[in-house]
C-alpha cells in the first residue's frame, strides 16, 4: 500500500474503529465518510504529513477532535461533520494556513470560537453549525480574507454580529440563524457577492436598512423571530426568496431615510 495515495472507502457499511494506518504510505486523501466507525478520532492520523484531504463526516466518533490534526502542514479539506464529538474546538487549528474547507457541523462541540481560526486566510468554507458553543463571533474574522461561506446556525453564541463581517469581500453565504446574537444587522453593503443572508431566530433589533442590504446578487434572506421595528423597504420585498410575511412588519409605502443604529 506504499504507493497509494488516494483511499476512499465511504459508504460502506464499515463498523469499529479507524485501524492503524502506519502502512498506508504517502497517502494525500483518506475517505472514511458516511460509514459507522467509532472511538476516538486518532493522533496517528498526524503522521501521514502529506495528507491533503480527510474526511470522516457521517460516523459516530467520540472525544475530543485531536490538537495533534494541526501537524498536517498540507491539509486543504477537513470534515468531521455529523459525528458524537465533544469538547472544545482546538485553537491549534488555526495552524493549518493551507486549510481550505473546515466542517465540524453536527458534533457535540462546546465552549467558544476560538481567536486562532481567524488565522485561517486561505478558508474559503467554515461550518460550526449544530454544535453547543458560548461566547461571540471573534471580531478579527476579516482576517479570514477568503472566506466565501460561513454557517454558524444552532451554535449558541451570542453577542452583537460583528461589523467586521462587511470587510469579507468574497462572501457568498451568511448563516446565524437559531442563535443569540443581539444588536443591529451590521452593514453588508460592500459584500458584491453575497447570496443569502440567514439570521432568524435570534434576538437582533433596529431596523431593516435598504442601505445595508440592497445586493445585486441577492436571492435568500430569512430575518424573521427578531426584534426589528419599522417597516421592509420595498426594494428588499423583490428578493426571490425571503420571510417578510413572518417578520411581523408591513412593507413600506415609502422608502424612508436609512436609520443608523
Amino acid at each position: 500500500l506504499i504507493r497509494i495515495h488516494t483511499l476512499n472507502l465511504s459508504q460502506n457499511n464499515l463498523h469499529g474503529p479507524i485501524p492503524t494506518i502506519v502502512s498506508w504510505g504517502r497517502l494525500r486523501t483518506l475517505d472514511l465518510g458516511e460509514n459507522d466507525l467509532n472511538g476516538e478520532i486518532p493522533p496517528e492520523l498526524s503522521l501521514r504529513r502529506q495528507l491533503q484531504v480527510l474526511k470522516l463526516q457521517g460516523n459516530s466518533f467520540t472525544g475530543p477532535i485531536p490538537s495533534e490534526l494541526s501537524y498536517l502542514p498540507s491539509l486543504i479539506h477537513l470534515d468531521l461533520a455529523t459525528n458524537e464529538l465533544s469538547g472544545p474546538i482546538p485553537p491549534e487549528l488555526g495552524n493549518l494556513h493551507t486549510l481550505r474547507f473546515l466542517s465540524l457541523t453536527d458534533n457535540r462541540l462546546s465552549g467558544p470560537i476560538p481567536d486562532e481560526l481567524t488565522n485561517l486566510h486561505s478558508l474559503t468554507w467554515l461550518n460550526l453549525s449544530n454544535n453547543q458553543l458560548s461566547g461571540q463571533i471573534p471580531r478579527r474574522i476579516a482576517d479570514m480574507e477568503s472566506l466565501q461561506g460561513l454557517a454558524l446556525v444552532n451554535t449558541g453564541i451570542g453577542g452583537p454580529i460583528p461589523k467586521e463581517i462587511g470587510r469579507l469581500y468574497l462572501l457568498e453565504g451568511l448563516e446565524l440563524s437559531h442563535n443569540r446574537l443581539v444588536g443591529p444587522l451590521p452593514d453588508l453593503s460592500r459584500l458584491t457577492e453575497l447570496n443569502r443572508i440567514f439570521v432568524r431566530d435570534n434576538y437582533l433589533t433596529g431596523t431593516i436598512s435598504a442601505d445595508r442590504l440592497n445586493l445585486e446578487k441577492l436571492r435568500k434572506i430569512e430575518l424573521s423571530d427578531n426584534w426589528f421595528h419599522g417597516c421592509v423597504p420595498t426594494v428588499l420585498s423583490k428578493i426571490e426568496e425571503n420571510d417578510f410575511d413572518k417578520v411581523g412588519l408591513e412593507i413600506c409605502s415609502a422608502e424612508p431615510e436609512t436609520v443608523q443604529n
